[in-house]
């Protein structure tokens, strides 16, 4: 989620990778990310899978489930059928951060 917001509310299809600064872990993505409009179409390395849709349904097709992103002035909104959690958050530049309802804790993300 926080990749594809990012990408989405930076208007950027070159980036391909988020660090997780709770895990410490880079998480890579297709290089190509195909940004048209909102509709977005990536591949997931670690995941082994894509994830494409339009604001603000994408479908994961790795889980099978769905996953809701509604983004308004550098702020979103999301819900993960997979899971059935809820989370908002914002992006400043590269940076993300998340509000994770389920967990009731916060993280962070750099998007490169």
């Amino acid at each position: 989620m926080a990749y594809i917001c990012g990408v989405v509310l930076n208007v950027s299809s070159s980036y391909s990778s988020v660090y997780d600064f709770v895990r410490g872990e880079h998480y890579y993505y297709q290089k190509r990310t195909l940004v048209s409009g909102n509709r977005i179409q990536i591949y997931d390395y670690k995941r082994r899978g894509y994830i494409q849709g339009k604001l603000p349904n994408f479908y994961d097709y790795v889980s099978g489930f769905y996953i809701l992103i509604k983004v308004e002035r550098g702020k979103f909104k999301g819900y993960d059928y997979e899971s059935g959690a809820y989370c908002m958050g914002e992006v400043r530049g590269n940076e993300i951060r998340i509000y994770d309802y389920e967990k009731s804790d916060y993280f962070r993300y750099k998007i490169y």
